[in-house]
């Protein structure tokens, strides 16, 4: 076929919308297929083989398309860029899971990191975020009780332990909410507030001198990864779309706020152009260089008994008053 037919078909709104549904299963099959669980334990050979293929394949498909037209290369690189997010953060989440896998092998960091956690004062904490955000504590509550729950089981603790304790609570959130904008809402919320406390908790191990603060902090890195994941596979399972669309509609959102913020910038730099207000600063300036503009102090005035604010009356107490008018108005 003749390049430009091709490239005058793919510009027929029926035929991008197929090429679209084409890729978002393509590239989701894939994912699927390398990522059933994203917790699965994969080689670090085939980890740094998905990130290379993650990192380059924008740059190879922006090469291999020069020549199409925008309608279709726009379309390929936006579902190129939301699948080499996809793997880039799938990869890392699954990274840090063998990681906390292996700090949870060692008890005598689950013995430092539970004494550590006796230190903290959760009551404080809890004041601070009812005084900072005014929400509901029980959520708040909930994850105390499972922190301390969980380390309490120190021969037991695995990665597993802390996803069903993210499902759990994560579930019981969500379940209130039917209407699909109150979901993704609360969902979106429940990360927030989530990964804030979880922040308090860190910052409270940072002021006492926590011993294990490196290891919380790996399992803060954790929890927040794996709930943004699940967060996002019940978001997209809710609406019946794939996570790729569903992150195609993110960057499209923000490309949108990126494009308000331009226009934005070029009406301000319209209406106070830079070269205008040099105008008008030169204008005054020619003002007041001006002979007619001089201005010149007018006679003393001598005032006897003159009354300050306070009451107090002076006695032949002279006050001199210097009252600038212009020259131009002849009053001497």
């Amino acid at each position: 076929m003749i390049t430009w037919k091709f490239s005058r078909i793919c510009t027929i709104p029926f035929i991008l919308d197929q090429i679209r549904l084409f890729y978002s299963k393509f590239y989701q099959t894939i994912i699927d297929s390398y990522f059933p669980n994203v917790l699965t334990s994969l080689t670090q050979t085939t980890i740094e083989a998905i990130r290379t293929i993650a990192n380059n394949i924008s740059y190879w498909l922006i090469h291999a398309i020069e020549h199409v037209y925008d309608p279709l290369k726009i379309t390929l690189i936006q579902y190129t860029q939301a699948f080499s997010s996809i793997l880039l953060r799938y990869t890392s989440l699954n990274h840090l899971s063998l990681t906390v896998h292996t700090m949870f092998l060692q008890s005598s960091r689950l013995i430092t990191m539970s004494n550590d956690l006796t230190h903290i004062n959760f009551n404080d904490l809890h004041e601070q975020i009812n005084w900072l955000i005014e929400c509901d504590l029980n959520l708040f509550i909930k994850i105390e009780q499972c922190f301390k729950n969980l380390f309490q089981c120190q021969t037991m603790l695995t990665i597993h332990n802390w996803t069903t304790f993210i499902d759990t609570l994560l579930d019981d959130h969500l379940i209130l909410y039917n209407n699909a904008k109150e979901y993704i809402y609360n969902a979106r919320q429940f990360l927030l507030k989530t990964n804030f406390y979880c922040s308090l908790i860190l910052r409270e191990l940072t002021l006492h001198y926590g011993t294990s603060l490196g290891s919380f902090h790996l399992l803060q890195l954790f929890i927040e990864e794996y709930l943004y994941y699940r967060i996002e596979q019940k978001i997209s399972y809710y609406l019946n779309q794939s996570v790729i669309n569903l992150v195609i509609e993110n960057l499209n959102n923000e490309q949108q706020q990126q494009q308000q913020k331009y226009i934005m910038n070029k009406n301000y730099q319209y209406f106070f152009n830079d070269d205008d207000i040099d105008d008008d600063f030169e204008s005054l300036s020619d003002d007041f260089n001006d002979p007619r503009n001089i201005l010149k102090p007018l006679s003393p005035v001598q005032i006897d008994d003159f009354i300050l604010p306070h009451g107090t009356v002076t006695d032949s107490f002279s006050y001199i008053f210097e009252d600038l008018q212009p020259l131009s108005n002849e009053l001497f």
